[in-house]
């Protein structure tokens, strides 16, 4: 949910492409990640901003990780009162390798 510098929230869908940096120390491998993200919305239209975040992955065995990921998104002059529209997002996660 991004929400308004007016505090309203925007009804809409969030795209985001990022890139991903880590070092792994052992079975831990903590990274952060930037990238661009594409607010598209009914009411207000299509706004490009900014995504950065950071997360870590522990690996449980060979084949499967679990992760927690936090980023933040930032859009400027969304709407006609060139708003800006900020959110963030916590993901948790896991992975099997085949």
């Amino acid at each position: 949910e991004l929400t308004l510098s007016d505090g309203n929230d925007v009804d809409g869908l969030c795209r985001l492409l990022k890139g991903v940096v880590g070092q792994a120390y052992g079975d831990r491998l903590p990274f952060v990640t930037a990238g661009v993200s594409m607010l598209r919305s009914r009411d207000l239209g299509d706004y490009y901003g900014w995504a950065v975040g950071a997360g870590v992955a522990y690996r449980l065995s060979p084949k499967v990780s679990v992760g927690i990921e936090y980023v933040y998104l930032g859009h400027s002059g969304v709407g006609a009162g060139n708003d800006d529209a900020n959110g963030s997002s916590l993901s948790i996660r896991t992975s099997y390798r085949f």
